[in-house]
């Protein structure tokens, strides 16, 4: 999909309103459209002089796109006053574009902090903090029928220090309890039911539902600085390990304490029925003493990673007595005795450390549903929660992985742009005379009703599916 920067002229020194505000710098663009810094002329005071203006274009935008547009802000006006939602401040529209005026935050995005700054690792309070913020954010929203589907970190503002955080970018937002929209949102933070690839789409996913998963995939950056899964479909070879190691795959994430990995495993219930709610979600981290791994619950694998280090480091010395004797005593014996290079001994770390973390492929359709998923006892109570797995729990384990695995290789995080921008449907017209209407739901089309899916069988046994 083409930036919406490469279809918006530069409108850098453009005067809108009449005057009042000036577009001085263009801050980033998206699949809908461009931010600008603006300056504010009339402000009362010097911080209030700086905003934030989103243009989103008209010209030759189809009625839907405009639908869209006016819906944007009309959600995002909703809920506004929440202090962790980007404040929107005025909303008006001229014959080619809409502009909608927000605060500006110059610290930039949890993107940054997550990835530039590496501001959260290992920092168990502006872990908790900020979070927690997320989550009163996306309750509020939600307490006002608005549901993002695109929640990322991207799409969270900071303050300068990374310490406060602001949701924005209500582009795919909704109020619709359900949707039929599937594949709506950012793929890597997109559900399974909203995805809608594995299921059966004559069913509607609930959008609440979708960003709890989202807010999941965010702890997840947060914690380990990367993605679990590239998409959360069976072809996807990191999802389709989590689907067979349900209980322990974040316990073989490099760094997650045991608590940490259990909850994460009750955020990503299959079955949304399950899956835990946002004040669960505040009580529980608020309890959680630590996010992260101590020294003895640090996997092997980390061990051999560091061992790798060594070798690597080694490299560095020219005289060979002085570069054995940097190695850890056990391959510097086997060095000198079999009178091997270093580079082969790197060779031979790699493919073990490979041997570890490869993922096995498996066909999942040749899987029984009771082997393939099996009902948390506990559902999504926080009291469950917390008598299954306390402060030092441990998470059973039905995985056939060797226990010193430290799980998968996973994705890398980095930015990108929904993969969808189809929203549900509504009539309106113009700024302040918006009106939301549920549309009729559209049937789906006769190729996704015939296409086969490996994962009906389970889809039938959490009773998600509708019989064929």
């Amino acid at each position: 999909m083409a930036s919406m920067a490469s279809r918006i002229p530069d409108l850098r020194g453009m005067a809108i309103d009449d005057g009042r505000y000036k577009l001085t710098q263009l801050l980033g663009a998206g699949a809908s459209g461009a931010v600008y810094r603006a300056t504010d002329f009339l402000a009362e005071t010097a911080d209030a002089a700086q905003r934030a203006i989103k243009v989103l274009p008209k010209t030759n935008a189809s009625k839907d796109v405009i639908i869209r547009q006016h819906r944007e802000a009309f959600l995002h006006q909703r809920v506004s006053d929440h202090p962790n939602v980007l404040s929107l401040h005025d909303a008006f529209e001229d014959e080619d574009f809409i502009f909608l005026v927000m605060d500006y935050c110059p610290g930039g995005d949890l993107f940054h902090f997550i990835c530039e700054e590496n501001a959260y690792f290992l920092n168990d309070e502006l872990v908790r903090s900020v979070f927690v913020q997320i989550l009163d954010a996306v309750h509020a929203c939600h307490a006002q029928g608005v549901y993002h589907r695109d929640l990322k970190p991207e799409n969270i503002l900071c303050s300068a220090d990374g310490s406060e955080i602001y949701i924005a970018d209500f582009g795919l937002a909704t109020d619709a309890e359900e949707s039929y929209t599937f594949g709506c949102g950012s793929l890597q933070y997109m559900s399974p039911e909203c995805n809608g690839q594995d299921y059966d789409c004559n069913i509607p996913y609930v959008p609440k539902d979708c960003d709890i998963w989202a807010l999941g995939i965010i702890l997840v950056n947060m914690l380990i600085n990367c993605q679990p899964w590239e998409s959360p479909t069976q072809s996807d070879q990191y999802f389709a390990d989590f689907l067979l190691h349900r209980d322990d795959y974040f316990d073989r994430m490099p760094f997650l304490s045991k608590t940490a990995s259990a909850l994460l495993s009750c955020m990503f219930e299959l079955n949304p029925k399950y899956r835990m709610n946002i004040p669960e979600l505040r009580k529980t981290i608020l309890g959680i003493e630590t996010f992260f791994a101590v020294d003895d619950q640090l996997p092997t694998a980390n061990a051999m990673l560091q061992r790798l280090d060594g070798v690597l480091d080694s490299l560095l010395h020219e005289d060979d007595e002085e570069c054995y004797g940097s190695l850890p005593e056990d391959m510097a014996e086997e060095v000198l005795e079999e009178e091997v290079t270093v580079e082969e001994v790197i060779v031979h770390e790699a493919v073990v450390i490979e041997e570890i973390v490869t993922v096995e492929e498996v066909d999942l359709s040749q899987l029984h549903p009771d082997n393939y998923y099996k009902m948390q006892e506990m559902g999504s109570s926080v009291s469950a929660f917390v008598a299954a797995y306390g402060d030092d729990c441990e998470s059973a384990t039905t995985s056939t992985t060797c226990s010193d695995s430290s799980g998968p290789p996973t994705p890398g995080t980095y930015a990108h742009d929904p993969q969808i921008e189809i929203p549900d449907i509504m009539e309106g017209e113009g700024l302040g005379q918006i009106r939301v209407r549920l549309p009729s739901p559209a049937r789906p089309s006769k190729k996704l009703e015939e296409r086969p899916s490996p994962a009906l069988n389970i889809l039938e046994h959490l009773g998600m599916a509708a019989p064929v």
